[in-house]
């Protein structure tokens, strides 16, 4: 078993470098309708501090304050209201008729309950395609490498004049340095400036491409020509900022795999804005001092889809140390708590926080004022339940390599690891200061 392990070692440290990079915040997946939105909705897109929807010739963008969310969260702000915007981007004079389709779909599905009635197994995509929203030209849209894309798809002998975006609800647009930039009194829209090609004799040939903007009107000028009897693809990038913050940082500290080749990434997260799942165990950021909980996400097995999607702890922080899958696709999580309200299942071993004294590791963005113990968890496969969970701990401070002389790099405080043998127990190897 450690041999399979080392063999996928690389597989481990992909996708620990994708938490790293905080890649799990960056998936812009395309939900379809089944009645839990209006019926002019196409699909829904999450977006940091908000969402898109798309309809018939246009989307629409709604935004809000990410910070008084988190403040209202955290109890450190009164007023019941939250501050939102949107704007519509327009396809002026797009073809009547809609010809769509989602494709890519998620492993996973959600269920909404909207207006006294269910809306159940509401898929995800990874590609919104919209044929002929022009005649001669197609639409997609798609998430690449953490950005938003969309295409617009010019084939032969279509003319590129038809498209024309008109923008409206915005505070103030303008070009600057080739993007085009949109501002809310929310957050801010970067359109990069347009890259288009043709594929030329098999070879992909760039066109030089520049927006025009006038009116709240967006065109798209091509200085030096193009060949009208080949495929012309024009392909911005959506970039979205915000001056209150997107998504909740997090750290990726382990990952693992099952037999069947679904990745899990650990990490901890700093606030609310981790990307959870519709149904999992956690939805909601528990820690009630501003530090860290537990995230983990389990993908598909290209490691660019989320299966499940949870936070998991209580109200101080969390920190995961090691991750293992049993034969029954279920994630063990081996890591440290500070909180005495983690969540723990009937007749586990320890469901009371034993602590220690009070310390705060450097580096980690994390403190223990009340001490540590060891958490063991186990998770369902769909990471809908929490199936057990114990505290491990003495009156000592437990499950952190604080010594001096075993503190070499960083995140030494954090080694230790779980494991499993074939008849599924479990194997424990970390530190304690407990006498007892």
């Amino acid at each position: 078993m450690k041999h399979n392990r080392e063999i996928s070692l690389w597989l481990i440290s992909l996708l620990m470098f994708i938490s790293l990079l905080g890649f799990t915040q960056q998936q812009y997946l395309f939900i379809e309708n089944k009645g839990q939105f209006p019926d002019f909705v196409l699909s829904k897109v999450k977006i940091p501090n908000g969402a898109i929807f798309i309809q018939k010739g246009k989307l629409t963008y709604a935004f809000y304050d990410g910070d008084q969310v988190q403040d209202n969260h955290n109890l450190v702000r009164n007023d019941n209201w939250i501050d939102a915007h949107s704007v519509t981007m327009e396809f002026l004079n797009s073809n009547e008729k809609l010809n769509y389709k989602l494709s890519n779909k998620s492993h996973y599905f959600e269920n909404y309950y909207n207006n006294n009635k269910w809306a159940t197994n509401v898929y995800s995509y990874q590609k919104f395609y919209n044929k002929n929203i022009y005649s001669g030209i197609d639409l997609q849209m798609y998430s690449h490498f953490g950005t938003l894309k969309y295409d617009l798809i010019i084939h032969p002998k279509s003319s590129t004049k038809k498209i024309k975006l008109k923008y409206s609800g915005h505070d103030d647009i303008f070009l600057k340095d080739g993007n085009l930039i949109l501002k809310t009194s929310i957050n801010q829209i970067k359109e990069l400036a347009p890259y288009a090609y043709q594929i030329i004799n098999e070879k992909k040939v760039n066109i030089k491409c520049n927006f025009k903007l006038r009116n709240n009107i967006l065109t798209f000028d091509f200085p030096e020509g193009y060949d009208k009897n080949k495929k012309l693809i024009i392909d911005p990038v959506l970039i979205f900022s915000t001056y209150s913050g997107s998504t909740a940082d997090n750290f990726g500290y382990t990952a693992t795999y099952d037999r069947l080749g679904f990745l899990y990434s650990g990490s901890t997260v700093f606030g609310v804005g981790y990307p959870t799942t519709l149904g999992a165990y956690q939805i909601n950021y528990a820690n009630n001092n501003g530090g860290t909980d537990i995230a983990i996400t389990k993908y598909d097995t290209t490691g660019t889809m989320r299966i499940y999607s949870t936070y998991l702890g209580g109200s101080m922080d969390e920190l995961p140390h090691s991750m293992i899958v049993n034969n029954l696709n279920e994630l063990f999580i081996f890591g440290t708590t500070g909180s005495d309200n983690y969540p723990t299942t009937i007749g586990c071993y320890n469901n009371t926080f034993s602590g220690g004294n009070g310390f705060s590791p450097g580096g980690l963005g994390v403190s223990f004022p009340n001490g540590s113990d060891i958490i063991i968890s186990r998770l369902s496969s769909d990471g809908g339940d929490l199936l057990s969970s114990t505290y491990l701990g003495g009156s000592g401070n437990d499950g952190l390599n604080t010594s001096q002389k075993l503190r070499k790099n960083y995140a030494d405080e954090v080694r230790g690891e779980i494991d499993i043998d074939k008849n599924n127990n479990i194997y424990l190897a970390s530190c304690t200061y407990s006498t007892d």
